[in-house]
């Protein structure tokens, strides 16, 4: 990257995280003389002797009143959110699973496709009993008159999760999906939180103020998450590889959370190695971002060709496949013809 470039972006991005500022409160890490470690969002639960040094920035998610040109920014009718999306699908056909039966009544297509991501993937899906989460967190369950949007949003996640393997998800130990209403923590809005030390991802199925392929493209970025917790041991684990394919000059910013601005999340390729501005945040962001979009058809389709004159953004999608791969050889290269 030409210097004068460079040094642009940087002030760029950090003009953003510094007008924004942090929102919610913070998210304290530490690991105990056994070397296990522990998050809280509250202080008073970090033992006096590891608190000097616990302070990081919260866990980022986007923010909770999108501007206006923002990409997660959509005036959708009811109607308009219900009606089946075509669009940011993997290159594969949809899902049989994910059908739904025109006669029946809302709560019973519910009822069956719970049933059937259950049964085929090994895992809880909760919408009316939410467990006890980690987190502290704000939200409300669905109501009689949620069904229609519950059951867009359940068929909206079933689309997306079954473009991994059943044996994908058993190895990475997602155990538990919630879908909840307006959810939020401390006062901001979230379309989704993976309690990770739960093995549960939490969804916002109330997600008016967000583009479908938003609320697509944040199921893999929010299971990303949980799967570095579970197979590397730390959700905000600085990898040295993936940090390797960096310029010697680049430095990620504070985290996701103090990422802020309505240009934050488009697809823009700033800088060589990043898809967008939020990719340059934080290192669990950038790989969040890369996984997410791998699985993201029309967003695959864009960042492949910046890949013939961007070695970096190339090496971070082969490292990030060849991951997947590890975890399961049930993904192959074909997947994303």
């Amino acid at each position: 990257m030409p210097p004068k470039f460079f040094a642009l972006l940087t002030l760029t991005m950090a003009a953003i995280f510094l007008s924004a500022g942090p929102v919610g409160a913070e998210l304290y890490k530490w690991k105990d003389n056994k070397g296990k470690v522990h998050y809280t969002d509250q202080i008073g639960k970090v033992p006096l002797q590891y608190r000097k040094s616990s302070k990081m920035p919260g866990y980022e998610e986007k923010s909770a009143s999108p501007a206006v040109g923002s990409p997660q920014n959509e005036a959708n009718s009811p109607a308009a959110r219900r009606a089946p999306s075509t669009s940011n699908r993997s290159t594969r056909t949809a899902s049989p699973l994910c059908r739904i039966a025109p006669g029946l009544q809302p709560k019973a297509n519910i009822a069956a496709l719970v049933a059937k991501l259950e049964s085929r993937y090994s895992i809880r899906v909760k919408y009316d009993r939410p467990p006890k989460f980690t987190w502290k967190l704000d939200y409300q369950t669905a109501g009689s008159s949620d069904s229609p949007d519950l059951l867009f949003y359940l068929q909206l996640f079933c689309e997306e999760i079954s473009k991994y393997p059943p044996s994908f998800v058993r190895r990475t130990r997602l155990s538990e999906v919630v879908l909840v209403k307006n959810l939020s923590w401390q006062g901001a809005q979230r379309g989704a939180i993976p309690d990770f030390l739960k093995e549960i991802l939490i969804l916002g199925f109330e997600g008016s103020s967000y583009k479908n392929d938003y609320l697509r493209h944040i199921v893999h970025h929010e299971y990303y998450h949980l799967i570095e917790q579970e197979l590397n041991g730390d959700a905000y684990w600085k990898d040295p590889k993936w940090a390797a394919f960096n310029e010697t000059s680049f430095k990620y910013g504070s985290g996701g959370r103090y990422a802020r601005g309505s240009n934050m999340f488009a697809m823009t390729h700033p800088a060589k190695g990043f898809v967008n501005l939020y990719s340059a945040s934080g290192l669990e962001e950038d790989k969040a971002e890369i996984f997410a979009c791998l699985f993201m058809n029309e967003e695959y389709q864009r960042i492949q060709p910046w890949t013939r004159s961007d070695p970096i953004l190339a090496a971070k999608i082969r490292y990030m496949k060849n991951f997947m791969l590890g975890i399961d050889s049930g993904i192959r290269q074909n997947f994303w013809r």
